[in-house]
């Protein structure tokens, strides 16, 4: 027994469908985005850390540390906000005989302390799906993801 014309069913089912595969490529590229700034964020400490350890004598100051890592930001990071949004970022010494003493600002002109920690946030904004980032922040309200990377080097 034949129900009738079965034209277009393949149509109706794309239409259903649809949205869904929508949002998961969109979903895997905005993670791709997160992945690859979580990246850039990690080489910027490492590259600011780098560079405030072999600076010699006397020691880079906090500014030349900041600056360096902006830089590697600014050419580096993925954004499409049309306001360019900056990262916290900061900039301790540690004594290797208390390793989680951090003695900040401007602690990379003081004594003779052993560790460098450099610690970047980054309020990262969703861009492609906006409301995706309520499901991760604590605040409901926001769709911004903060993005840290922290590397701690000795002083040579």
């Amino acid at each position: 027994m034949r129900l009738g014309n079965e034209k277009g069913g393949a149509a109706v089912e794309f239409a259903v469908v649809l949205p869904l595969l929508v949002l998961i490529l969109f979903g895997i590229v905005e993670y791709g985005f997160i992945f690859y700034n979580k990246q850039v964020l990690t080489n910027a400490s490492r590259e600011g850390a780098r560079f405030g350890i072999v600076s010699g004598s006397p020691r880079a100051s906090e500014t030349q540390i900041k600056n360096e890592i902006n830089t590697y930001i600014s050419q580096k990071l993925v954004s499409f906000s049309s306001t360019e949004t900056l990262p916290v970022i900061k900039v301790c010494s540690m004594d290797k005989d208390a390793p989680g003493t951090e003695i900040c600002p401007n602690a990379t002109n003081s004594g003779p302390l052993d560790y460098l920690s450099v610690r970047v946030d980054y309020p990262y904004q969703f861009l492609l799906l906006p409301n995706l980032g309520k499901l991760f922040s604590s605040d409901a309200r926001s769709n911004i993801l903060t993005l840290s990377a922290t590397t701690v080097m000795r002083y040579e």
